[in-house]
């Protein structure tokens, strides 16, 4: 699922791909645009069509006009990213928002997987239907840092919000095909 830095700046020197072979021996080539690289190469070993790979926006962020983003659709509610480390990029800025009490979305500051998993992917939406299974969102990236849901986090510390980013990632899409460096 993780594709190397070095993979990803070795097909954007190239500026004409770079050839990846799969387990099952079938050779993939990407088209040489760097960040756009790791989408097309993570699309033939992710499910297809998941959409927080195919927007670039691997947090699945909705669209509020955030800076370089645009709606995914005409009627759609998440943004679409030129590159995935905008989308990232973005992610981060929410999680920033979070964790500083600043976002819309929250009343005062939230530092633990479950307050900030329960404001990311509620329950339900604003029309009160059925969204997400969060407690299974809060458990699964809890587990993956090897904290308890309730633990205070530090998202200053830029190894706790890599994690958490990575986790959040995995969960949102099945997979996470970005390295570490791109959430530095």
């Amino acid at each position: 699922w993780s594709m190397g830095k070095g993979a990803y700046e070795a097909d954007l020197a190239s500026k004409k791909g770079t050839t990846y072979v799969a387990a099952d021996g079938t050779e993939y080539t990407t088209g040489g645009s760097g960040g756009a690289a790791i989408a097309n190469y993570a699309s033939k070993f992710m499910p297809s069509g998941v959409r927080g790979i195919r927007n670039n926006n691997p947090g699945n962020i909705n669209f509020y006009n955030q800076p370089g983003a645009s709606l995914e659709t005409k009627g759609g509610r998440f943004a679409r990213f030129s590159t995935p480390e905008q989308g990232i990029n973005a992610m981060s800025k929410q999680l920033d928002l979070y964790y500083t009490g600043k976002s819309r979305n929250v009343t005062k500051p939230i530092n633990t997987i479950q307050d900030i998993i329960t404001t990311w992917a509620p329950p339900t939406n604003d029309k009160g239907r059925f969204e997400n299974e969060t407690a299974e969102y809060i458990a699964a990236v809890a587990k993956s840092m090897g904290v308890s849901p309730t633990a205070k986090l530090n998202l200053n510390d830029t190894n706790t919000k890599a994690a958490l980013m990575s986790a959040m990632i995995t969960q949102e899409n099945g997979g996470n095909p970005y390295t570490r460096e791109q959430y530095i």
